[in-house]
């Protein structure tokens, strides 16, 4: 029997007092443009997971922290609903595999397919995902990212922040050794299952982040509840790509992917190259001369007076957060980055009006 609700957590506004100074860490996707021909994607496509990586909506910051300190974890803990601005809010497993598109698997204990097999400290365990095929994990020691293995190093990135959520990368937990190695051996797990059991690990304080803001958002909306208040704090999620796979396949001398940067410089080089081709030296006496040309005051006025306009418009969108205290530090900054940038344009009018008399 499913638990009603009805009710916050009787501890409400102290859990909220101590949910501000918790982290939010949102979840993030997986960039299939830049890692379009890689490992990743060959995975995505085995196991299905296009929706997965990729249904991440804005998240209502303030909201979440409500949600955390109004769930009384017991009953979440056995599908029942979180009481949030007057609304029942249910989140279970199988909802959540399906707004993810990802596969429930109820019969499997705590989300694993062969759950009794793993303990800590498993050499066989540690053998599969590590970089060096010798075991290293020595009892009283911690498993570090150092010492996976390219493709685990990539997804304990991912699951960081989408699947089992840690604050630090360095040091593996077990529960995270144990998905790396499910991915290894091409094991099934049950990410509804292991996503709700997460939540209700922060719901008893168990963690230092607020995780699956982007997901609690979505089913907050789903119970009719407004999400797009930007009073409240609206953030956009990232996603995980070329830098992720970079940080992974460096250290282990994989081939890395071009940056934007790399693409670029490549590009110019290459248009560089043709120029030469066609008009030799010329070309390059036309680019220099472009260079000169535009460098013009008046052009560069304009650019200053654009660049004020943007930072007003900034100032009138954050007007609504300035309640908290870096919010209006960054307004305060961009006031005096325009009281600035206006004393340069006078003192530019000056000088040029000074020139003009001496023509």
């Amino acid at each position: 029997m499913v638990p009603s609700g009805g009710k916050p957590n009787a501890n409400y506004k102290k859990r909220l007092e101590v949910n501000f100074k918790r982290e939010i860490l949102m979840e993030r996707g997986i960039n299939m443009k830049e890692l379009e021909d890689t490992f990743v994607m060959e995975e995505i496509g085995r196991l299905e997971w296009h929706t997965f990586i990729t249904m991440r909506n804005q998240c209502n910051e303030l909201m979440v922290r409500e949600f955390y300190a109004a769930m009384i974890p017991s009953v979440f803990e056995q599908g029942g609903p979180v009481f949030v601005r007057g609304k029942n809010v249910y989140i279970n497993p199988k909802d959540i595999n399906d707004w993810l598109g990802t596969k429930s698997y109820p019969e499997f204990e705590d989300g694993y397919q062969n759950k009794n097999d793993y303990k800590m400290y498993n050499l066989n365990l540690a053998k599969v995902i590590q970089d060096n095929p010798s075991p290293r994990w020595h009892k009283g020691k911690k498993l570090t990212q150092r010492q996976l293995g390219f493709r685990q190093h990539f997804w304990n990135i991912f699951f960081s922040y989408s699947l089992i959520p840690a604050k630090h990368r360095n040091s593996v937990s077990l529960e995270m050794a144990i998905i790396l190695h499910c991915m290894s051996k091409k094991l099934k797990f049950d990410v509804g299952t292991l996503i709700h059991r997460r939540m209700v690990e922060i719901g008893k304080k168990k963690s230092t982040v607020l995780a699956f803001p982007c997901l609690i958002t979505h089913f907050m909306e789903k119970a009719k509840l407004r999400v797009d208040d930007p009073a409240d704090g609206i953030r956009s999620p990232r996603t995980c790509g070329r830098k992720a796979y970079n940080e992974a396949a460096g250290p282990r001398g994989v081939l890395k992917l071009p940056t934007c940067a790399d693409q670029i410089a490549e590009k110019r080089r290459l248009e560089k190259e043709a120029a030469a081709a066609e008009g030799g030296e010329d070309s390059e006496e036309v680019e220099s001369e472009d260079l000169e040309d535009s460098d013009n005051p008046e052009d560069e006025t304009q650019r200053i007076r654009k660049l004020v306009q943007t930072l007003e418009t900034m100032i009138v969108e954050f007007q609504g957060f300035t309640r908290r205290k870096r919010i209006r530090k960054l307004v305060q900054t961009l006031e005096t980055m325009i009281v600035e940038f206006q004393g340069f344009m006078r003192s530019n009018h000056y000088h040029k009006d000074r020139g003009n008399r001496y023509d």
